[in-house]
């Protein structure tokens, strides 16, 4: 939906779709991308990037797999402490 813009936004991400994983894409933000994952990196950023860029006022995302101690860490820096909250598995 490039350059639409909605008041709020639920972004729903999991592994249903194999080009998408968005636990290694937020365990790779701010490390070190292999060169062979450096393609797949970028798409997921991308995606990430397009959907969090849509709301004008909420956005809400909701990981349907689980995310890792790495990924938790990088959305804690990415939308502040407050906003992260972890679910017991």
């Amino acid at each position: 939906m490039k350059g639409a813009e909605f008041e709020n936004v639920l972004v729903v991400a999991g592994r249903g779709w194999n080009l998408y994983d968005f636990n290694q894409m937020l365990e790779f933000m701010g490390g070190k991308i292999s060169p062979d994952k450096q393609s797949s990196f970028e798409r997921n950023r991308n995606l990430f990037y397009v959907a969090c860029s849509r709301p004008k006022q909420r956005l809400a995302l909701l990981f349907t797999q689980q995310l890792s101690a790495t990924a938790l860490a990088t959305l804690t820096k990415l939308f502040g402490a407050d906003a992260v909250h972890a679910l017991p598995a």
